[in-house]
């Protein structure tokens, strides 16, 4: 067991930051998911958990019932060379997000300054290539995902934008 420690630690990360929110405008690793480690937006069944078996030897203790695993195959990943906007809609397609607007994870990637269209004048191409071997696929399994009571709470009912900045 001693040689998966780095994979459990990872997993166990992975698993904890499921049901949190991030900011697409920034970065979106596990290391920026907002809020506290068990900190939730959505409400997770945490009465009956189970054991996750990832591969091998790896076993997550006291996993929520509503989290599942996949196994992932390893693979390659390659854009081809692309234009700025080319590679943002490539990102967001990878991302599973509609727009044009670099996201937080395309300009980590590329250490651009966020402000697309200075970072889209000084780029002639762009590209992307590389092998991924993911440990497993982890994911909510709730078919009605719903917010937490403190989320609910801190929504605003009328929209208001001058006592929003408040």
């Amino acid at each position: 067991m001693e040689e998966h420690v780095a994979a459990l630690h990872t997993a166990t990360n992975a698993l904890q930051a499921l049901g949190r929110g991030f900011d697409v405008n920034f970065d979106t690793r596990l290391l920026y998911c907002k809020g506290g480690s068990g900190s939730r937006v959505v409400e997770i069944d945490e009465q009956y958990q189970r054991d996750l078996f990832l591969y091998d030897d790896v076993v997550v203790p006291n996993v929520s019932r509503d989290i599942r695993s996949f196994p992932e195959p390893m693979g390659r990943l390659s854009s081809g060379v692309c234009s700025f906007q080319e590679m943002v809609d490539y990102f967001n397609h990878k991302a599973s997000i509609s727009g044009s607007f670099p996201l937080g994870s395309f300009n980590s990637a590329f250490s651009f300054t966020g402000s697309k269209h200075v970072d889209a004048a000084a780029t002639k191409t762009l590209s992307s290539d590389g092998f991924y071997i993911p440990l497993a696929k982890v994911q909510l399994q709730k078919s009605n995902l719903m917010l937490q009571e403190n989320v609910k709470r801190a929504i605003p009912v009328n929209w208001d934008p001058p006592s929003l900045a408040s």
